[in-house]
């Protein structure tokens, strides 16, 4: 085999390796982008229907439960008052007879165990 021949064996694999990697990275980067695009529509659907969903559980009985739904929507909460959201609207779902209050709880409850998820996925 003369070198010619070995040069050009040389540049077939490495024109395939490097055309694999080009195809690889433009689909890792048109998955990052639409996945860049569900969580701003995600973040949308939440500033949306969050106020509607505080809105039908309020109950001047649960200021405590209030107040943190008002910073679930606002996103300021920290990991340990979205622990105590979490029960307080556990607590909702299963001691309340109104199935409109029932669904708005475990809508929210969705999102703060999401939100959970995402707090332990960070560290």
């Amino acid at each position: 085999m003369d070198i010619l021949a070995l040069v050009a064996i040389i540049i077939s694999v490495v024109s395939v390796i490097v055309g694999w990697a080009l195809i690889y990275f433009g689909y890792v980067v048109k998955t990052s982008t639409r996945l860049t695009k569900i969580e701003t529509d995600n973040e949308v659907f939440w500033k949306v229907i969050g106020p509607h969903m505080a809105d039908i559980i309020h109950s001047p009985e649960h200021t405590n439960r209030d107040v943190l739904v008002e910073g679930l929507n606002k996103g300021i909460l920290n990991p340990n008052e979205l622990a105590e959201l979490a029960c307080l609207l556990e607590q909702n779902i299963s001691e309340n007879h109104n199935e409109s209050k029932k669904l708005a709880s475990a809508l929210l409850l969705a999102r703060v165990k999401s939100l959970q998820a995402d707090h332990k996925n960070q560290k």
